[in-house]
């Protein structure tokens, strides 16, 4: 069984290095999270030195259509021939 995180080191290396196809291959979620996270992060930087930047989605809507996404993603990364298992 994959689970939704499976192969997201793998795909952080690959970013971090500079090889987003490898990165996709390996777990397409991680690029989108660390995408997030860096949107969250510069907000937060932003607001703790006074000035305002819009930050990602938080909202119970995007956290349950994130949960969603993620649970979809696992069902069809265990599903053999649809190419998602990292």
């Amino acid at each position: 069984m994959y689970c939704a995180g499976c192969g997201s080191l793998r795909a952080t290396h690959d970013l971090l290095t500079g090889n987003v196809g490898e990165a996709f291959s390996h777990n397409p979620l991680t690029a989108f999270a660390l995408v997030w996270l860096a949107w969250w992060w510069v907000s937060e930087m932003a607001s703790s030195r006074g000035r305002t930047v819009t930050g990602p989605p938080a909202s119970s809507r995007f956290a349950m259509g994130l949960l969603v996404v993620v649970v979809g993603f696992t069902v069809l990364r265990n599903i053999p021939g649809t190419g998602l298992a990292p």
